[in-house]
């Protein structure tokens, strides 16, 4: 398995496993439902992201197939806190068929370094708790739980 960089050729196989991931957050919550032109809407942000240096795009690669993918940035937390600067991890994925053979852990080591090379000392995320294997999964690499969100119908 290669970990590297994502490139613009990349786009159509890491669009193909944006689709896999938001069909298993529905079936957690139809609150993960997406309109109609979500894929092009998707395409357009990665592309953005795929220039941007406070962006961290990484895949994992099998025989010239991406099976998975970590994605995040750098954000500024509001100016009254001491430690502004944190990466924020707002997409991962590893196809279903390669789970449970390292893939994630990589491809994590090479965000957490590319979070170290840019001066960033905190890297956050979120994850919904019913995913529990997720969780779970996150928890194994060193993160802590520290915040819940809820929210309720109007």
């Amino acid at each position: 398995m290669e970990i590297r960089k994502a490139t613009a050729g990349d786009l159509e196989q890491l669009a193909l496993l944006n689709q896999n991931l938001v069909l298993e957050h529905v079936e957690i919550d139809n609150y993960y439902s997406t309109v109609d032109n979500a894929d092009s809407l998707w395409r357009e942000d990665i592309e953005k992201h795929l220039n941007d240096p406070e962006s961290g795009l990484f895949v994992a690669e099998e025989n010239k197939k991406i099976i998975g993918y970590i994605m995040g940035s750098i954000r500024e937390r509001y100016k009254i806190f001491s430690a502004r600067r944190y990466a924020e991890i707002w997409s991962s994925f590893v196809d279903k068929e390669f789970r449970h053979q390292g893939a994630m852990k990589e491809l994590f080591s090479c965000f957490r370094e590319w979070a170290k090379e840019n001066g960033v000392e905190l890297i956050e995320l979120h994850t919904d708790l019913r995913n529990k294997e997720v969780f779970e999964a996150w928890k194994s690499l060193g993160f802590e739980h520290i915040r819940a969100q809820m929210r309720m119908s109007v």
